[in-house]
């Protein structure tokens, strides 16, 4: 019994790939919420990302650039790590901030729920961990 079984080790492994995404993205969310202060942005601009999927349809994604103000006075530029297609936030809009005071640069736009996206990655993490455990048994015992 010296083969390797590629498919499950790999589905395994992307499965804890998806969980750990979402338990670094909580983590990142967390580490804001528990020292943060509020203030006034705007959305000064758009950057854009282009892709391309397997059948070559092109598709972009838009992240907000936003502009704020810290209580010190720090002045902050700096693009939003959530990106969206349709642009959800045109250029010119106020949003609430909420930045990181040991780091200004990691900030959350208050209001932007990313909760349903968590949920599909760790459905996905756990269907490929399943799919992994069944393979093995199926390999191993059938």
């Amino acid at each position: 019994m010296d083969e390797v079984y590629y498919e499950p080790l790999m589905s395994l492994v992307l499965g804890l790939i998806f969980i750990f995404v979402v338990k670094g993205r909580a983590e990142r969310k967390r580490k804001i919420l528990s020292n943060c202060k509020e203030v006034t942005g705007t959305v000064v601009a758009q950057r854009e990302e282009y892709s391309r999927n397997s059948h070559g349809i092109r598709s972009v994604v838009y992240y907000p650039i936003i502009r704020f103000a810290t209580e010190d006075e720090l002045l902050i530029r700096e693009e939003h790590n959530v990106g969206r297609n349709p642009i959800k936030y045109a250029d010119g809009q106020q949003v609430t901030v909420q930045y990181f005071v040991d780091d200004p640069k990691e900030f959350l736009i208050k209001g932007e729920d990313t909760r349903l996206i968590n949920m599909v990655i760790i459905i996905g993490g756990v269907a490929f961990i399943l799919y992994s455990v069944f393979r093995f048994d199926m390999i191993l015992f059938w």
